[in-house]
């Protein structure tokens, strides 16, 4: 069901159109209607994104959190209903709408002895009857009686399979959008397979090989140079991940990290990471020290495109201490610093070591200020770092690489 106000307008607006079946709807005309919707109720004018329309049919056809909403794609193009007298308003309440609904009459509750509130009391009073009425009659269901008269056959536990890595902590999901925003830092354990880790580090071992390259610290464009890579580290974890922090976010940055030993230990200087790629370079306000670099542009931003960007860091293996795991000030991230400023932080805050478990993710705010050390008695542990934006580029000016997340709803092609 929808989890904000923005999604529920998405969806009814969605469910409006494919009930209409006197017009055949595209993927983009879903889009612009989304987009019209947002801006008629809400005053939001940035429009919808390609993957979040896509995220939202995929979250309709969901059985178990969705709407189970039968939606077929016709000519691998044209989106409708299979059944015509579908719609998602006609679905029953469930028990987690029926507890956020309890929640709010909790908290008008409150109120209700406000002398400027009492005109609304009678309002207030229908809802906790419809709220009542909805939870006894889903409790005395025909459904849940024949559920209880007839248990379904109890199945032997499934063994689990070792290839897949452990499900994602719930509570820790849920918890993950204030963490970031709070500390700029978050370690996720483990959301890859060793299985996974293995086949991911022959892939980038293998071109790596073909390709004679000498220099292996440092591998750029990673997914356009080793494509068989994406399905790896794009798993449901991740996407997961992605979708609780930002449904808008696009990858604009891969990159393989591997700092071999240098026989002698060094420590970069406290910074923020303040520079993007682009393709191009334009005389765009805010776009400062321009460089060209391995075929594009580094830039620095202005501060608005950095605090709507995210970098995950997945480590093929344990990085702690000892081998050169960063370390971070959590909360440095809410602006950039002068350089000055940056050489006093460590000094009046407590840095943390961002020590994480072989296929665990480090999430970053390029504006958290961190030191990447490194060890002299061994390699630091390879990582692939992944950079993301949920806003666009002003005057012409294009991401160095730019790939949608969303998974693709229309039918592949034979």
């Amino acid at each position: 069901m929808a989890t904000n106000t923005h999604a529920l307008i998405r969806y009814k607006t969605i469910d409006s159109c494919l009930r209409n079946r006197d017009r055949r709807w595209t993927l983009k005309d879903l889009i612009d209607a989304c987009s019209e919707e947002l801006y008629r109720y809400e005053g939001v004018d940035k429009g919808v994104s390609k993957r979040t329309v896509q995220m939202d049919i995929q979250h309709m056809r969901d059985d178990v959190s969705g709407y189970n909403a039968p939606i077929v794609v016709a000519e691998k193009k044209y989106y409708s209903y299979e059944d015509p007298d579908y719609s998602i308003i006609n679905m029953p309440v469930t028990d987690q709408d029926s507890g956020k609904l309890t929640e709010v009459l909790e908290v008008l509750n409150q109120f209700k002895d406000f002398t400027y509130f009492k005109q609304v009391n009678g309002i207030v009073q229908q809802l906790e009857e419809a709220i009542d009425a909805l939870n006894n009659g889903q409790k005395s269901s025909p459904e849940s009686t024949e559920a209880e008269n007839h248990p379904a056959e109890i199945s032997p536990i499934a063994q689990p399979d070792e290839s897949t890595a452990p499900s994602i902590d719930q509570q820790r999901l849920k918890a993950l959008d204030l963490k970031l925003y709070k500390r700029g830092s978050y370690i996720f354990p483990c959301i890859y397979s060793p299985k996974s880790l293995q086949k991911i580090k022959a892939l980038v071992h293998n071109y790596l090989t073909e390709q004679a390259y000498t220099d292996t610290t440092l591998l750029h464009a990673l997914l356009e140079k080793i494509p068989a890579l994406q399905p790896l580290i794009f798993n449901k974890h991740l996407v997961a991940i992605l979708n609780t922090i930002d449904i808008d976010l696009f990858l604009t940055k891969s990159a393989f990290l591997h700092v071999m030993d240098t026989g002698k230990a060094a420590v970069d200087a406290w910074h923020q990471d303040t520079t993007i790629n682009v393709k191009n370079q334009v005389n765009a306000t805010g776009f400062e020290a321009w460089e060209h670099s391995n075929g594009h542009f580094k830039v620095t931003p202005p501060e608005r495109i950095l605090q709507n960007a995210l970098i995950v860091r997945i480590h093929l293996e344990e990085t702690f201490e000892e081998n050169g795991a960063l370390q971070v000030i959590p909360g440095s991230h809410k602006r950039k610093w002068k350089e000055h400023e940056l050489t006093l932080i460590p000094i009046n805050r407590t840095p943390v070591v961002a020590e994480v478990a072989a296929g665990g993710i480090h999430l970053m705010k390029p504006l958290v200020v961190h030191t990447e050390p490194t060890a002299p008695q061994q390699n630091r542990g390879p990582v692939i770092q992944l950079e993301f934006s949920s806003v666009g580029l002003p005057d012409g000016l294009l991401w160095a690489e730019r790939h949608e997340i969303g998974i693709d709803l229309e039918p592949a092609s034979d």
